[in-house]
């Protein structure tokens, strides 16, 4: 019986720290712009083999999610991410694209 009530006020106790969780907090913006560089450069690192991204552009809070561009030359070509998450780091959406104008300059000269 011992064991029993032991058992009960246990899971009462961890139903309720569960229940007082904090809600997550909201990302600095120097935190929001180093993730977003990081995520940025795994992205990059995954596509393309390079990470040319650096937490020099700042990250923009706007509505409810940290928004974060950035522009930068590897070899030839540009590279340009777009990253954007919720105010506590999650729900993250990453996009790296390869940037190449060699064939309008080529159009261009003739």
């Amino acid at each position: 019986m011992k064991t029993a009530g032991m058992a009960l006020l246990l899971v009462f106790f961890l139903g309720c720290q569960t229940r007082n969780a904090t809600a997550p907090s909201m990302l600095s913006q120097k935190q929001a712009q180093a993730l977003a560089c990081r995520l940025a450069n795994e992205q990059a690192r995954a596509l393309y083999k390079c990470e040319p991204f650096e937490a020099v552009a700042e990250a923009r809070f706007e509505g409810v999610r940290w928004k974060w561009k950035q522009s930068r030359g590897c070899g030839n070509l540009d590279m340009e991410a777009r990253v954007s998450f919720s105010s506590d780091g999650s729900l993250q959406m990453v996009e790296v694209v390869l940037l190449d104008n060699r064939a309008s300059l080529r159009f261009e000269r003739r």
